[in-house]
């Protein structure tokens, strides 16, 4: 490489639990290039999203601040272009940006263009504001209006935009470094996949969270199996990326972040799986690496407090020796940490979130819920009322809910105004307003429009309408996978896969279920 300046590639995928990992201790799924990204990096094992939900953790991701603070509290609302974000800040630095993936930003639904004033410094852009149909998906390219339809499965064509990005800009006559952003819908429901992924695990043998009630089993069981299938198509595409990395000769020159936005209930605490936007852990944790050969080091693992959403803009300013760009943030700069991932530091987590409400109903947030969360305690209030205190050394299943509990009544008062001054510093409220601006009825009728093209079939949603005593609903037809549109990858990516080599792995994933079955 030619230049000074690290190439930056970020692996962002939708609603992975931390848990979903190898080298987060689970036995039974299979995440080989996640592992070996913890391997050679340092991953995170208490990273929590202040926001768990798809539209604010992206806000925050490019712009270092909370979500009441950049405009995006719940999903469709529109972004406060009136900051800094981070594809912009690096163009100004001399990186290439590009984006390939689900955007989720800035009121937007469905399969609607992404408008090239929206895309917030990211020059290269391949991709839509929704991203969950997965099968036969639309996808727009750069500053082209007109809607593509790929017959491949989504992540793989994704896969190949960012690969085609990174090419491209390593290529170029100015050597300029990529700063690289890929974003799945996996493993986000609707669980739609070809059988090969699907069919991986099966839900007899998956292991439930501790804390799933019996009468979740089931459901759970169900859901998981699908869910890790998506889960490995994720680990799937970011071996594809290391290999490229690799292939390309640049592994040691980029730094690669992989991350997701919020986690999954998965039937825990009696919720129906696909649940998040909670102060519990199943939704805040998050699976966090960070991998930049030679400056940060092997196989460790970071057991300090961080959020990774509004973490990541200043990390990497420290990564890459910006200085004096604190001011601009809510998050920290976690490189020193990165670096030293022996060296404790004690922080609060602050959390946010709301239930929004449709744009033709009153303009305003219900249910609130506002916390923080320390080392040792998580405490949480819903519309100025304590609502949960859990005791994470004693309970980490956040099982006991100890609020209004005399025995703990000091502690929930010492954390009671450790979230008050939180709220009164960054100018949040229980009051909190916020328009939706361009999310009109009819844009959101439209967007309802567009949303018929999803694919949203799934044992999950059929097991779940039983449980509840819905009817079943009418099924779609189902998707059908073909040689011609999965296997055909572009041979100058140096790796083409084949349905040989599928069978292999998945007899490999058989084997493996028959040895972990004892």
């Amino acid at each position: 490489m030619n230049n000074q300046k690290p190439n930056i590639l970020v692996v962002l995928c939708d609603q992975m639990r931390y848990d979903c990992m190898g080298n987060a201790g689970n036995r039974y799924i299979h995440t080989p290039h996640f592992d070996r990204l913890a391997a050679e990096g340092v991953s995170c094992t208490e990273a929590h999203v202040g926001s768990p939900l798809c539209a604010p953790f992206r806000a925050s991701m490019l712009t270092g601040k909370h979500a009441t603070n950049n405009g995006v509290l719940v999903n469709f609302l529109p972004l406060n272009f009136d900051q800094l974000f981070l594809a912009e800040f690096l163009k100004t630095r001399g990186y290439s940006t590009g984006y390939s993936g689900k955007w989720h930003l800035n009121g937007g639904k469905g399969s609607r263009y992404v408008e090239p004033h929206e895309r917030l410094g990211f020059e290269h852009f391949i991709g839509l504001y929704g991203g969950h149909q997965y099968a036969n998906a639309i996808f727009y390219r750069n500053n082209d209006p007109t809607p593509r339809r790929c017959e491949r499965y989504e992540p793989d064509f994704q896969t190949d935009h960012i690969i085609e990005f990174m090419e491209n800009t390593l290529n170029a006559e100015d050597k300029k470094p990529f700063f690289a952003v890929v974003s799945y819908g996996l493993p986000h429901n609707p669980n739609v996949a070809p059988p090969w992924w699907l069919d991986l695990y099966r839900p007899d043998a998956v292991e439930l969270p501790e804390d799933v009630d019996p009468d979740m089993e089931e459901i759970a069981r169900k859901f998981l199996a699908e869910y890790y299938g998506l889960v490995s198509c994720v680990d799937f595409q970011l071996g594809r990326l290391l290999t490229w990395l690799d292939h390309a000769g640049i592994t040691k020159d980029t730094i690669v972040i992989a991350v997701s936005d919020h986690g999954d209930s998965a039937g825990q605490h009696l919720i129906l799986p696909m649940r998040k936007d909670c102060p519990y852990r199943y939704a805040s944790q998050v699976p966090f690496i960070v991998r930049w050969p030679e400056h940060l080091p092997c196989g460790k693992k970071l057991n300090n407090l961080i959020d990774p959403a509004i973490d990541i803009f200043p990390t990497l300013c420290g990564l890459l020796g910006i200085e004096n760009m604190n001011g601009n943030f809510d998050g920290v700069d976690i490189s020193k940490q990165l670096m030293n991932p022996d060296h404790e530091v004690d922080r609060v987590l602050f959390h946010q979130s709301a239930r929004s409400v449709r744009p033709d109903e009153d303009i305003y947030y219900r249910n609130q819920v506002r916390a923080i969360r320390t080392n040792e305690w998580v405490y949480a209030e819903k519309m100025g009322k304590p609502y949960q205190l859990f005791n994470e050394l004693s309970d980490p299943n956040e099982s006991i809910n100890l609020v209004d509990n005399e025995d703990y009544m000091d502690v929930q008062e010492q954390c009671a105004k450790i979230l008050h001054d939180k709220m009164q510093q960054i100018g949040d409220s229980w009051q909190l307003e916020i328009e939706y601006g361009g999310m009109t009825v009819e844009k959101w009728e439209r967007a309802q429009e567009l949303s018929k093209y999803n694919t949203q079939n799934s044992v999950l949603e059929i097991t779940r309408d039983a449980a509840l005593g819905r009817p079943p609903k009418k099924q779609k037809p189902s998707s059908t996978w073909n040689d011609t549109c999965m296997y055909s990858l572009p041979g100058r990516l140096g790796f083409p896969f084949w349905k040989k080599d599928y069978e292999e792995k998945i007899q490999k994933f058989r084997d493996y279920e028959r040895s972990m079955r004892g």
